[in-house]
């Protein structure tokens, strides 16, 4: 179970917090906060250190893994380049889920992918490994959101798709008075101009 936390702790974002001895199983017998004892309770054991070779080294590979894939810590939440799921297609999210799996893309750090399989249940569960993300398997690269929603809306004009199809797939509130478009978007419309848009796309990458 130490191994475990350790991954976890390791393999998150942000800065990785641990107390000294923790690398070797030394132990407070349960208590968080003896520093108003002065007695054993606060000292490091340091016998754990041979005793617990086998943990002090799991630590330290872990600790060299870290160091050794940038986009693990960054100066930001990973956002666009993180992707969540379970033992099935969609991530369960319950307080009953016992799984997590998580695929954190590192095209934006110029490093590896990293795919983590999180099991907390007390029985052995099966995953299934998702496929990359699109923009990864297309080669596309890293593109933040904002970017992409301008990258999109030029794309949609060169389709020729109407305004009021132009509004529905971006999501805006109106279109503004002038354009005299009236009458909600047919979702046929809307598909054939997203497959528009994506065909586009990829046919850029190809070229």
């Amino acid at each position: 179970m130490v191994k475990n936390f350790c991954s976890l702790l390791l393999l998150s974002n942000g800065i990785p917090m641990f107390r000294a001895g923790d690398e070797f199983l030394n132990t407070q017998f349960g208590n968080n906060n003896p520093h108003n004892q002065d007695n054993e309770i606060g000292c490091l054991d340091w016998s754990q250190l041979q005793a617990s070779q086998d943990v002090f080294r799991f630590f330290k590979d872990m600790i060299a893994f870290r160091k050794s894939h940038p986009s693990l810590c960054r100066s930001r939440f990973w956002r666009e380049d993180v992707f969540w799921y379970g033992t099935e297609p969609t991530v369960d999210l319950s307080p009953e889920s016992r799984s997590l799996a998580i695929c954190l893309h590192g095209a934006s750090q110029a490093d590896d992918d990293i795919y983590l399989m999180v099991n907390a249940y007390w029985q052995e569960l099966q995953f299934q490994s998702r496929k990359l993300h699109p923009r990864i398997a297309y080669g596309i690269g890293h593109i933040g959101w904002h970017a992409f929603r301008h990258a999109f809306r030029s794309l949609l004009d060169e389709t020729g798709a109407p305004l009021k199809v132009q509004q529905e797939l971006m999501r805006h509130a109106d279109t503004q008075t002038r354009m005299n478009i009236y009458g909600r978007a047919m979702e046929k419309s809307k598909h054939e101009a997203h497959g528009k848009v994506v065909r586009l796309v990829l046919s850029s990458q190809v070229a």
